[in-house]
């Protein structure tokens, strides 16, 4: 396998990737569709630089699921290595090519989980969240960041996940929802009561502390 590099629509990636002018030449759904199909066919022809290409796109989203499921970045990289290798041995067997980023983000999904199945404690304390604009903090004074990291960890991690695109990834409703499989309703209502949970949780670990 070759090697992998461990708004509504401008991106920014943990990793740095992605050019910025690739992400805003296409459209978050129906260009990155058709560009990972383009790919897919390549790397189905013995292509590695492809493949390598082909995972760049969708490496950031997936690192950034990993990390808000384990909240761990050294775990974090080794699933979206895993996926890596998983979706490299198994790209013949993906039936809708347009679904390279989506495909990926299940399999990190999936392995996030198992991963979390092992005795091991998780580090909230290595997982850098900045609070958002959209999250409204200053309702309530300035949001404290250890007590935010131990709020985003009590919330599900379906909710976790589209906070963490949304929010640190930058990314618009469109390609949440290309990557998560749900439609733009979908999205809307998911981060609307994520974040009325994580405000939630904020409130409450407030009224511990006073």
């Amino acid at each position: 396998m070759p090697a992998v590099s461990s708004s509504r629509n401008s991106p920014k990636s943990l990793h740095e990737l992605v050019s910025a002018e690739t992400l805003q030449s296409m459209d978050p759904r129906e260009d990155l569709a058709r560009h990972s199909a383009e790919l897919v066919a390549l790397v189905r022809e013995g292509d590695t630089e492809a493949f390598r290409e082909l995972f760049a796109l969708v490496e950031p989203s997936a690192y950034a699921l990993a990390l808000a499921h384990l909240g761990n970045p050294e775990d974090a990289r080794d699933v979206v290595q895993d996926a890596a290798l998983e979706s490299y041995r198994k790209i013949d067997t993906l039936r809708d090519p347009t679904l390279f980023p989506a495909w990926v983000c299940g399999m990190v999904r999936f392995l996030s989980f198992r991963r979390l199945r092992r005795p091991r404690a998780l580090s909230l304390e290595s997982l850098a969240v900045e609070p958002a604009a959209a999250l409204e903090p200053s309702d309530e004074g300035e949001w404290d960041g250890t007590a935010l990291k131990r709020a985003l960890f009590e919330i599900p991690s379906h909710y976790r996940e589209v906070l963490v695109l949304r929010h640190m990834e930058d990314k618009g409703y469109e390609e949440i929802g290309a990557l998560l499989g749900l439609s733009l309703a979908g999205v809307d209502s998911r981060l609307s009561r994520a974040r009325a949970l994580l405000r939630r949780r904020m409130a409450r670990l407030s009224k511990e502390r006073a």
